[in-house]
């Protein structure tokens, strides 16, 4: 697909590309990979927004859950990497409170992952229902270097 694209706008670059600019690649692409382009191109401004949003003091737990849940989509739908439990476990992640959840890993491997930073026990068990099996992890200070 880059190769097209490419192809086509030899000044292209997915680092600053603007997303307003999309439909100006649709005749040169098939339907499948204009969706996987669109869906690239997605995932690329999620992560920009989702590294914001944990640059803040203060982090956004909504919109940080949305953002997950929004590449969770593009995965899901466009990149085909999600499996029919996994897609369960997280729908049922989300209607018990959970404000995100993806799959995570290679994709088809069967882990996701859920963000649940209220209630995470009844998200949980929703999970397991539908045959996961559920781990409540908390956020710790993470890796650090300790001098001696």
């Amino acid at each position: 697909i880059l190769k097209k694209v490419k192809d086509y706008d030899s000044d292209f670059s997915i680092f600053s590309f603007q997303s307003d600019f999309l439909n100006d690649y649709k005749a040169i692409l098939s339907k499948d990979e204009f969706e996987l382009f669109q869906a690239n191109i997605s995932d690329r401004d999620i992560l920009r927004e989702g590294k914001s949003v944990l640059s803040n003091s203060e982090i956004d737990h909504k919109l940080f859950g949305k953002l997950l849940y929004a590449h969770f989509g593009n995965l899901r739908d466009y990149k085909q990497t999600s499996t029919p439990k996994i897609n369960k476990m997280v729908e049922a992640a989300m209607t018990t409170g959970a404000l995100g959840g993806k799959i995570n890993g290679s994709g088809g491997g069967g882990c996701m992952f859920a963000y649940a930073p209220k209630n995470p026990e009844i998200v949980a068990e929703a999970i397991e229902r539908e045959g996961g099996k559920a781990y409540i992890i908390e956020v710790a200070e993470g890796t650090k270097t300790v001098l001696e």
